[in-house]
């Protein structure tokens, strides 16, 4: 899925319908997404599930914000895997969570928020 445009007018209108505040928001994104990618990945090699949760929680809600909502998806239920203990397939989750997290920072990179 592409970005949910609806989402990104929703967060426009919460910081006051200035395009340049939403772009910093974008920018900041594309800055965490990564290193939370990374912290999962991390998490996952040294079994430490607690560091899985926390990155694929924080990671979760920001992309639900900006209207990437099958990165959000993805990261809700590694979130809830951690959660509960069952992690048997959690590494590949992670994996799933990285190439759809490169996905949409590429596609949040080409958005003008002048045009939302």
């Amino acid at each position: 899925m592409a970005i949910d445009q609806n989402a990104l007018k929703k967060l426009l209108d919460l910081v006051g319908g200035d395009p340049e505040d939403l772009a910093e928001f974008i920018e900041d994104f594309l800055e965490i997404a990564p290193t939370l990618v990374a912290e999962m990945q991390a998490g996952v090699a040294a079994q430490d599930w607690g560091k899985v949760r926390i990155a694929a929680h924080t990671l979760k809600s920001n992309a639900k914000d900006l209207g990437a909502l099958d990165l959000s998806d993805l990261s809700k239920t590694l979130e809830a895997q951690c959660k509960a203990g069952d992690t048997d397939t959690s590494g590949a989750l992670v994996d799933q969570i990285a190439q759809q997290s490169t996905a949409d920072t590429a596609a949040l990179a080409e958005i003008d928020p002048a045009t939302i």
